[in-house]
């Protein structure tokens, strides 16, 4: 919602090592629905295989 300076929001970086990574922007309403949702992103990758990387962003 523009205008609101209330929201939350989720900056998810990702692509593969040593590419340029592509950079979504997901805006919630509350810092709870934003938290939930990359909790839920961070299983879901894990159950796929992927694991956390140590290189800094």
């Amino acid at each position: 919602m523009p205008g609101n300076y209330a929201e939350d929001i989720n900056l998810i970086i990702y692509g593969k090592v040593n590419t340029k990574e592509q950079k979504l922007n997901k805006i919630f309403e509350t810092n709870s629905q934003a938290h939930s949702e990359m909790k839920r992103l961070i299983q879901q990758k894990l159950r796929k295989g992927y694991s956390a990387s140590d290189i800094p962003v």
